[in-house]
């Protein structure tokens, strides 16, 4: 009678030892299978945030020009010759694809300057809230304003008298850019400042593409 109760004894430890093991193997397999998917939603969250912005710039249909940022690199083409840019520090440098520099981008808290490859002053950039300035001087005298009015339209002003506009048409998913003499249009849900740039004719286009790039990659 005590070796039958001793046996069912060491077959009670034995089946709890066993079912102890398995217990474990199964929180272990869930756990792993809880960091494969951890680990899978982190790549598609990298994949997803380093998925690069473009923004194609189109008059009467046809494609004039394309700007493409992704993360610190921002590359463009317009009127055929594609421009990449490098940022070194505080200065972003514009190069066409022989290598050869055009133009580079130096950084403030609340502007940003555009110059000649030797440091010369091109373009001033003035960063407001709900406007830009552009002009062709340190002391930003006389500059064109890019004004937002509402989350649908913006105005282009030289001097206080209106250039030309900017505006959202929403239901068409759709950003026209218009003056007088010209009209572009950008596929998208917002507006930006950085398209009011477009209808400076004063503004080389190379340059254009350049400070409209910064005002995108800054969010404006």
């Amino acid at each position: 009678m005590k070796k039958l109760i001793k046996y069912q004894f060491v077959a009670y430890v034995a089946l709890s030892l066993v079912f102890l093991v398995s217990c474990g193997q199964v929180s272990e397999n869930q756990n792993n299978t809880s960091d494969e998917n951890v680990s899978q939603t982190e790549n598609t969250s990298s994949l997803k945030s380093d998925s690069p912005s473009e923004y194609i710039i189109k008059m009467a249909g046809e494609e004039k020009g394309k700007i493409v940022l992704n993360g610190s690199n921002i590359k463009f083409f317009v009127n055929g010759t594609e421009y990449q840019a490098k940022l070194k520090g505080e200065k972003r440098k514009y190069a066409v694809s022989s290598g050869d520099i055009v133009a580079e981008v130096k950084f403030k808290e609340d502007a940003f300057k555009v110059r000649t490859p030797n440091g010369d002053l091109l373009w001033k950039i003035k960063l407001y809230d709900d406007k830009v300035k552009i002009s062709d001087n340190e002391e930003n005298q006389n500059p064109y304003e890019i004004k937002s009015g509402d989350a649908e339209k913006a105005k282009v002003k030289k001097d206080d008298n209106e250039i030309g506009k900017i505006k959202l048409k929403l239901e068409d998913k759709l950003i026209e850019i218009t003056s007088d003499s010209k009209s572009y249009t950008v596929d998208g849900k917002k507006i930006s400042l950085a398209y009011g740039v477009l209808l400076i004719d004063e503004i080389p286009d190379n340059l254009k593409y350049i400070i409209m790039s910064e005002l995108l990659a800054k969010g404006k």
